[in-house]
């Protein structure tokens, strides 16, 4: 049925289905019938129930709402082995490329010792980093003071990691076998 300005319209049924709202005059604000809404949310995450899925431990959100909401649990249609089935589509941060890469990495690490030697830029100036000295059994802090004094460069420590002032790769990759014995040229890798 049609209803005029301000009626409810009304099916055969005899139910309401909704209010017909005149057209707003030019300027007027238009209040709209459906706001404010009213959002319930989720005990556990703090999301709205719809969004409990992208949480961390969504089997735990649904557990939450069949104990403390079970009406709107039921509503929802929700069962506690959905959280099974979103835990298989989400995608997991790196994928199973990564972890062969870091499996790998970490088989290369244990089997050989190595020092890395990086070139790192920060705008104008550029930093040596070296890293790798606690494989060969030697000092970090005793390593810098030498590598300070042969190069007259600043150098400073970050962890194991020594960071020398300027560009020294070249010079690091040829004469770190010569000031350590126990180091090989192959074990310097440049990066």
């Amino acid at each position: 049925m049609r209803g005029e300005e301000g009626d409810d319209v009304v099916t055969g049924a005899g139910e309401t289905v909704a209010e017909v709202v005149p057209p707003p005059e030019e300027g007027e604000l238009v209040k709209d019938p459906r706001y404010p809404l009213k959002v319930v949310y989720c005990p556990e995450c703090t999301r709205p129930l719809e969004f409990c899925e992208y949480g961390e431990d969504y089997a735990a959100c649904l557990q939450t709402l069949s104990e403390k909401m079970p009406d709107i649990f039921k509503e929802l249609n929700l069962s506690l082995d959905m959280a099974k089935d979103v835990e298989k589509k989400k995608q997991k941060r790196g994928g199973k490329a990564q972890k062969e890469k870091q499996a790998k990495k970490v088989e290369v690490a244990a089997s050989e010792p190595k020092i890395e030697v990086q070139l790192v830029t920060e705008g104008k100036r550029s930093k040596t980093r070296i890293s790798g000295f606690p494989t060969f059994d030697i000092k970090v802090n005793e390593a810098k003071k030498i590598l300070a004094k042969k190069l007259g460069a600043g150098c400073t420590l970050e962890g194991n990691v020594i960071i020398l002032q300027g560009d020294n790769v070249d010079y690091l990759v040829e004469n770190l076998p010569k000031l350590w014995s126990n180091i090989s040229a192959d074990a310097i890798e440049e990066l």
